[in-house]
This record gives C-alpha cells, sequence and structure tokens, in this order.
C-alpha cells in the first residue's frame, strides 16, 4: 500500500517488537515498521479500532508526540495529574487547546483530554493549533511547530526555552 497525498500528523515510536511510524489522516492511519519503506499489510486502519477508543473524534489530530519507556517520572512535573505510575511511554496528540496522553496498547490516561498552553500549568507557553509536535531524546527537549515557527521547551520543565519562539530557517 501507499500513503495518501498529504497527511494531519505522524509520529515515530519504538513498539514492542519494532520501531514503528504512523500516519494520520482524518479518521485513518498508516503504519510502516522498521526501516521499510512500504506500508504493513492491512493498513490504512480506522483511528477508533487502532487506539484502543476515539481520539478527538478520530478526524482532528494536529500533531502528536511519542515520549520513551522511563522517562516520565512519578511525580506532577507539569501540575495535577500529569506524572505517570509506570514507566511505560506516552504518545501525545493535540488539537486545538487540548491534549490526550496515551499509553500504547492500553488506551488513553485518566484525566484527559485536558487543555494547554499559556494559564492551564500544562505544556505553558506551547502555542494551540499545532502543525507538529516531537521530543528529541539527544538534547533532552519539545519542539513544537506552527506556521514557520517553532517553539522549544526542556523536557519535564514547564514554559518556553528562553529565545523561542523562533523563525524556521
Amino acid at each position: 500500500g501507499f500513503l495518501p497525498n498529504s497527511i494531519d500528523t505522524a509520529m515515530r515510536r519504538m513498539d514492542e517488537d519494532a520501531p514503528r511510524t504512523y500516519f494520520f489522516k482524518g479518521d485513518q492511519y498508516w503504519r510502516i515498521t522498521g526501516l521499510k519503506q512500504n506500508v504493513d499489510s492491512g493498513y490504512p486502519r480506522s483511528i477508533a479500532s487502532g487506539w484502543s477508543g476515539q481520539i478527538f473524534d478520530d478526524n482532528n489530530l494536529q500533531a502528536a508526540m511519542y515520549i520513551p519507556e522511563g522517562m516520565i517520572p512519578d511525580s506532577n512535573y507539569y501540575g495535577g495529574g500529569s506524572g505517570i505510575s509506570d514507566d511505560s511511554s506516552r504518545n501525545y496528540f493535540f488539537n486545538g487547546n487540548q491534549v490526550i496522553r496515551y499509553k500504547p496498547y492500553h488506551g488513553i490516561d485518566s484525566g484527559y483530554p485536558k487543555n494547554y498552553g499559556n494559564g492551564t500549568g500544562y505544556f505553558e507557553g506551547i502555542p494551540h493549533d499545532l502543525d507538529a509536535a516531537l521530543f528529541n531524546p539527544y538534547d533532552n527537549k519539545l519542539y513544537w511547530f506552527k506556521g514557520n515557527e517553532v517553539w522549544r521547551s526542556t523536557f519535564l520543565e514547564n514554559g518556553v526555552d528562553e529565545g523561542f519562539p523562533r523563525l524556521i530557517q
């Protein structure tokens, strides 16, 4: 199979047996495993059937981000309900001013979706209606993209790093 001509968002994560890249468009998603260049057999699939329930009504994903296993502490690093009690990885899905935190193979974490951005105490200073988001484990930073600007924040610190946002060049 092939990917659609345009996508809403994409995310790469380490699954239980292999690295996979997920591409989302409308209410469907496609998966590519490892270094292959072709879509895995049986895709596309509906988001509702493949992601343990509805995520933003299955058709409004603006950005997605993967945080690897063991990276999120058992503390409320961004305020109430932001810590986790296990070392599992998490996916974050963004739409408008809301974020959903998703535990792979289990579903949406309790208390989500929740608002994020200015005045919420959660991903403070990050704009709404994102185009893309990613976690870079090599510099321990979160990157947020909207229009021609990028925001950067230090992982587990609330707020935007000094000197950001910047124009994408």
